[in-house]
């Protein structure tokens, strides 16, 4: 099944494909870059990773039926991304979101998430997860809007869930 979404203004979402890992790393380092409080890994840990590594992930999202990635791009630029990730049968991980900063408030999350969820419930997965930094508050407040529920806290990170079922 193919998943894509284009909206009214030009921008495109498409999921990750198995020669785009040139493309996927550019956006990867970008975001560790510009939000390195945001995620797990760090700038220096992702750019001391050889190419046949980049290549190796970017084929496995590109071809799994638990995990994918989508790239939100306008007029061909990558601006966002969005990744979900199976950590545990049937429970899949919403991770690796961002969107370029002059770009933020302008519905690309929203979309990427849109065409993310619809791969999501063609997938095998049961419970729709996220983690995100407490102190977020703008992230937060976004994963509240798309419809997540706190579930609990573990250090710094709040943990919570998206229904699947209506």
């Amino acid at each position: 099944m193919h998943f894509e979404a284009i909206n009214s203004s030009g921008l495109t979402v498409e999921r990750l494909r198995s020669d785009d890992w040139e493309m996927y790393r550019a956006i990867r380092l970008a975001s560790l870059q510009e939000s390195p409080e945001s995620f797990c890994t760090s700038l220096e840990e992702a750019e001391s990773r050889s190419e046949e590594s980049w290549k190796s992930q970017v084929l496995q999202l590109a071809t799994s039926s638990v995990d994918s990635c989508f790239i939100g791009k306008l007029l061909e630029e990558p601006v966002g991304i969005m990744s979900v990730y199976q950590v545990q049968p049937g429970v899949s991980e919403l991770m690796q979101v961002w969107v370029s900063p002059r770009l933020r408030g302008t519905g690309i999350a929203r979309t990427l998430f849109s065409t993310l969820l619809d791969w999501v419930r063609h997938s095998e997965t049961e419970r729709f997860l996220l983690r995100v930094k407490s102190y977020n508050s703008r992230a937060v407040e976004f994963y509240r809007k798309l419809g997540f529920s706190f579930l609990d806290q573990a250090g710094s990170e709040d943990r919570y869930e998206f229904p699947l079922t209506s």
